[in-house]
């Protein structure tokens, strides 16, 4: 039951007035008692009890009808699950992530979320204003629309290969619902929940929260995890490699066994079967020179989407390097074991310039990448400056700050240990500090970049013991060896994303063919991905890169968030509904049903009748015997 005029319920007041006649305002007479007519005792006092009685019943009359007359006038409605709502602003938070795709028996996850969705907005008006937003898809235009547009755009909703951030989901939802001129809003959320949708920060709403927590068990899921090919680096034609990869699945599912398959170039290029949690290595026999691309694959189950991960690479000859400068002892004889071993070979024009203190920056070419290493004298910062800014890269050397020993920090660096920096040159970045691979103390210590003009990578010091334990530990030949191949040109297009994430374009790039073909022009120099599989990255009708997008990882984690971790995450506001049935009554908490004043009204009148007839009724009852004046004295 709801009120239209709540403030006039504070009149239920005046019933203070019937209650302090009946308490107060009653005729005490002193009684003497007279022998003579003791016998009339008995009977005046079952009269006195027949009085209290209709006085009580009177008094309830009366006090029903006020009661019903106050909440009349507070204009009482009923509400229920059928119940009418005022206009509302309804945002729909719909997840479409990878996960959604799995099967339970003959429907998907999304199938059910959908059916939910559809019934939130049978429940809509024309009069309300409904958002349906998909959580797989932040750059999805989602616009306000009618019950029936927003029934059309669920039922258009398919799974992404991608994963859903249900916390920015919500704060768009929130921020569209409080955008509206409509007093009453709500959001409702239909996913299945997973624990890595959501994150570490509780999320601040204004607008209530309705959830549909799931009624299932999420299905035992195995996948395929990171592939590695190469150990990371690209293979060198003529020399053999291997392709490893992780099985994922539930902590309980180690014992189970699962087919694997290794598919290069459209062929089966090895199979076996291994327990889940296993790593599998696929080797490989000597490669020609030239692209090659594949993926590794299980057997489908109740999620299919993560059975299958691409992979994309080229085999090229040795990357040539090209040492420009005096170089330390150590870094050269690094660089000779990586010739040595046939992962190299110095020869000029090089696709990678070791460029100490910045020499031969000004021969910066595209698909050319720069490792600029300072030679640890400070003396020599000016002309490297000089040079850097000659070259266009936007970071400058600083005066040596490190004070004492500090451990690296990798961001982005394939280091086992973390070695110690005693002497070491600021990093300044001339405009915003992006591309920071690797920090000491907080600050930049190994930074990267790319413009139309080529690559670059710079060392915050100098290779030399004196100023780093770098190069007399395990970490420089594996360090050296994955900067030549993951910046060399034949490493371009091996590095794979995520679904969702953008692709790191080349300057000459103008269009991105999709796993199906078809060819996206870019807009604002970037292309989102929006399913699994192989990208190609056109430069008019050349091929520039071929890219692997995969379904993150996170997505084959299908275990719900806790009830009680859901509820402080959302906050009090937000009301969990746990049983399917329920979801109806739960939705457009602002119901009004009709007004239901009239039958108030008659109940008042009903009462006051029922009071004339009981006051009636006892003026003209028998009196009991009365004493004479005497006695009452």
């Amino acid at each position: 039951m709801g009120f239209l005029n709540p403030f006039f319920l504070l009149a239920v007041a005046a019933v203070a007035v019937p209650l302090f006649l009946h308490l107060f305002h009653r005729q005490e007479t002193e009684r003497l008692a007279f022998p003579a007519l003791r016998y009339l005792k008995r009977t005046e006092k079952e009269h006195a009890r027949r009085i209290r009685l209709r006085q009580l019943v009177l008094l309830l009359l009366r006090l029903a009808a006020l009661i019903f007359v106050v909440v009349a006038g507070a204009r009482a409605f009923l509400t229920g699950p059928t119940s009418a709502h005022p206009p509302t602003a309804l945002a729909i938070v719909l997840d479409n992530s990878g996960s959604t795709g799995a099967v339970l028996g003959d429907e998907r996850v999304l199938d059910r979320l959908r059916q939910a969705a559809l019934e939130s907005i049978a429940d809509a008006t024309d009069r309300d204003r409904v958002w349906v937003l998909r959580a797989a898809d932040p750059d999805d235009v989602a616009p306000p629309g009618s019950p029936e547009e927003a029934r059309a755009r669920v039922l258009a909703t398919e799974p992404s290969a991608g994963s859903a951030d249900l916390d920015a989901a919500l704060a768009r939802a929130d921020a569209l619902v409080q955008s509206s001129d409509l007093d009453a809003r709500e959001i409702h959320l239909l996913s299945d929940l997973q624990s890595t949708s959501f994150g570490l920060e509780p999320a601040a709403l204004s607008a209530p929260v309705r959830v549909l927590r799931p009624d299932w068990d999420p299905p035992v899921n195995r996948a395929v995890g990171t592939v590695l090919v190469g150990g990371g680096l690209p293979p060198i034609t003529g020399q053999r490699t291997e392709v490893s990869a992780e099985l994922l699945g539930p902590p309980d599912a180690g014992a189970d066994s699962v087919a694997v398959r290794l598919i290069l170039d459209g062929r089966v290029a090895g199979a076996t079967v291994a327990p889940v949690g296993a790593s599998v290595v696929f080797p490989i026999a000597p490669l020609d020179p030239g692209a090659v691309e594949g993926h590794v694959e299980i057997d489908p189950d109740a999620l299919a989407a993560d059975d299958r991960r691409y992979f994309s690479f080229t085999a090229a000859p040795p990357p040539r390097i090209e040492v420009r400068g005096a170089a330390s002892a150590f870094l050269a004889s690094a660089l000779d074991v990586l010739v040595e071993g046939g992962r190299a070979r110095l020869d000029s024009p090089g696709e990678v310039v070791v460029a100490v203190d910045g020499e031969g920056l000004e021969g910066r070419r595209p698909g050319v990448t720069h490792l600029v290493v300072p030679s640890g004298d400070g003396a020599r910062l000016a002309a490297l400056n000089r040079r850097l800014g000659e070259a266009g890269v936007p970071w400058r050397y600083g005066p040596d700050d490190v004070g004492g020993e500090r451990p690296v920090t990798s961001t982005g660096l394939p280091l086992e240990s973390e070695p110690l920096v005693r002497e070491r040159f600021r990093l300044e970045p001339q405009g915003a500090p992006l591309g920071v691979l690797a920090t000491v103390g907080g600050e930049p210590w190994v930074v990267t970049g790319e413009d139309e003009s080529g690559r670059w990578l710079l060392f915050g010091s100098a290779l030399d013991p004196a100023a780093t334990d770098l190069v007399v530990g395990p970490d420089l030949l594996p360090l050296l060896e994955w900067m030549v191949g993951r910046w060399s040109r034949a490493a371009t297009a091996s590095v794979p994303v995520e679904v969702g994430r953008s692709l790191s374009l080349p300057p000459s790039a103008t269009a991105v063919a999709d796993p199906t073909g078809r060819v996206v022009p870019l807009e604002a120099g970037r292309a989102v991905t929006r399913e699994a599989g192989l990208y190609t990255v056109l430069a008019g009708d050349s091929t520039v890169a071929r890219v692997a997008a995969n379904v993150p990882a996170g997505e084959s984690l299908l275990d719900p968030l806790p009830a009680a971790a859901l509820q402080r995450h959302l906050g009090p506001g937000a009301e969990l509904v746990t049983d399917r049935g329920a979801w109806g009554g739960a939705i457009f908490a602002q119901r009004q049903g009709p007004e239901i004043w009239w039958p108030l009204l008659l109940a008042a009148l009903v009462c006051l009748v029922l009071e004339s007839w009981v006051a009636g009724s006892a003026a003209g009852a028998p009196r009991a015997p009365r004493a004479p004046a005497s006695a009452a004295r």
